[in-house]
C-alpha cells in the first residue's frame, strides 16, 4: 500500500483543508488542526526530499503550535531530526523581529491574528519574526480571511479587503 502513495493527491487535499480553515474565524481548535496540516505538508516535503521547505513549513508549523516533541516511534529519525531543528529555529527566531507589518483592513477595528494568537486590531503595526506566518482578520458581519505570508527583514503593508458575509 506504501508504494501506492500518491503526493499530488496528499498535497492537494491538505491545501484544501487549509483553505478550508482559512475562511473560518480563528480560534484555538482551528489552530491547532492548522499545525496538523502543516506539519502533515511538512512530512510531504520530507518524502520528496526538499529538507529546506519542509524546516521552513515545520518552523511555521511550531509557531502555530506549541508541541514539544513527536513521537520516536512512529516517525522515522530524520522526521524526529528536522522536527528538532525546526523547534530550535523557532524558538531562536523569537528573539529576532526583524519585519515590520503594516496590516490594513476595508474595516478599522477588525482582530488581527498572526499564527493564531491575537496580536491587536487593524490597521495594526507590529513587529514579527522573519519567515513564514499566517495572518487571520476576523470581523463582524465580514467573511474570515486568511493568508500565508513569507516575510522578509524591513517594513511591509499588508492590505486586506475583507468581504461581506452573506446572510
Amino acid at each position: 500500500h506504501f508504494a501506492a502513495f500518491e503526493g499530488r493527491k496528499a498535497k492537494r487535499k491538505l491545501q484544501a483543508a487549509e483553505a478550508l480553515l482559512f475562511s473560518i474565524a480563528p480560534r484555538p481548535e482551528a489552530n491547532e488542526l492548522l499545525a496538523d496540516i502543516t506539519f502533515q505538508t511538512a512530512l510531504l516535503h520530507l518524502r520528496e526530499e526538499n529538507r529546506g521547505l519542509a524546516d521552513r513549513t515545520l518552523v511555521l508549523m511550531h509557531r502555530l503550535s506549541e508541541r514539544d516533541s513527536i513521537d520516536q516511534v512512529r516517525y522515522p529519525p530524520d522526521v524526529v531530526q528536522a522536527f528538532e531543528k525546526a523547534r530550535a529555529r523557532a524558538r531562536k527566531a523569537k528573539n529576532q523581529q526583524g519585519a515590520q507589518l503594516n496590516i490594513t483592513a476595508t474595516y478599522d477595528g477588525a482582530p488581527v491574528f498572526i499564527d493564531g494568537k491575537l496580536v491587536g486590531t487593524t490597521p495594526l503595526q507590529t513587529r514579527v519574526e522573519v519567515g513564514e506566518h499566517i495572518v487571520s482578520i476576523a470581523a463582524p458581519q465580514y467573511q474570515a480571511t486568511a493568508r500565508r505570508l513569507d516575510l522578509e527583514p524591513g517594513p511591509q503593508e499588508i492590505k486586506i479587503d475583507l468581504e461581506a458575509r452573506s446572510p
